[in-house]
């Protein structure tokens, strides 16, 4: 039986006069007052409380012996509603931060743990929801799973991944020669002064355009 559970309270019995008998109801917490002489039970209680149904027979003239049945309410698992990474798309110069909606029925604390894998090799563990840009390359499919414990039990999983995206060159520095041209007598020249740089190790290939 959980906190959002209907607890229902069947009762039998027989009468030796062969007279009809109804049932009367009491619900209690914890030993305490009743809160509700209903047959069924929700929304009343919270896991760890011992929730008792006491039911008395009647036979339309006299109240007969009651007998009472208890249960304790189950703590519910807490559930892990969504798990988004940011930014997307990534970039290998970028840190990768995983971003978790977690919710519990019963009101308690969650810690969350990730587990961060990079084209299915678990490259961290633990509570850290960020995965620094030194554990991937473009391509790289990076994955998070995402667990929330509540102190007695854990979560499903919940995952996703991102694609590593490839990260453009930095811009060249350009030199043009000469640096005052003749009008009708000069050449211009436009060559690489500083190289790009790329941090995936691409071979960098350059287009010129020209405009007047």
């Amino acid at each position: 039986v959980y906190a959002d559970s209907t607890l229902t309270c069947a009762a039998s019995g027989v009468d030796s006069d062969g007279d009809s008998i109804t049932f009367s109801y009491a619900w209690s917490i914890n030993g305490g007052a009743t809160i509700a002489t209903t047959e069924t039970l929700s929304a009343a209680f919270a896991a760890g409380e011992t929730v008792t149904c006491t039911v008395t027979p009647n036979d339309g003239l006299l109240d007969g012996s009651s007998s009472s049945q208890s249960v304790v309410i189950s703590n519910t698992p807490p559930v892990v509603d969504s798990v988004t990474l940011s930014p997307d798309p990534v970039y290998t110069n970028e840190t990768l931060t995983a971003v978790a909606v977690s919710s519990d029925l019963d009101g308690d604390s969650l810690t969350l743990s990730y587990t961060w894998t990079v084209d299915g090799s678990i490259v961290q563990t633990g509570s850290t929801d960020t995965l620094a840009s030194t554990e991937f390359v473009k391509n790289n499919v990076v994955e998070v799973s995402v667990e929330a414990f509540d102190g007695n039990d854990n979560s499903s999983a919940v995952s996703t991944s991102v694609t590593v995206s490839n990260t453009p060159p930095t811009a060249p520095s350009l030199l043009l020669d000469p640096s005052a041209p003749v009008a009708q007598t000069d050449d211009l020249i436009c060559s690489v002064d500083t190289a790009s740089l790329d941090i995936d190790s691409d071979t960098v290939t350059y287009s010129f355009a020209w405009t007047v």
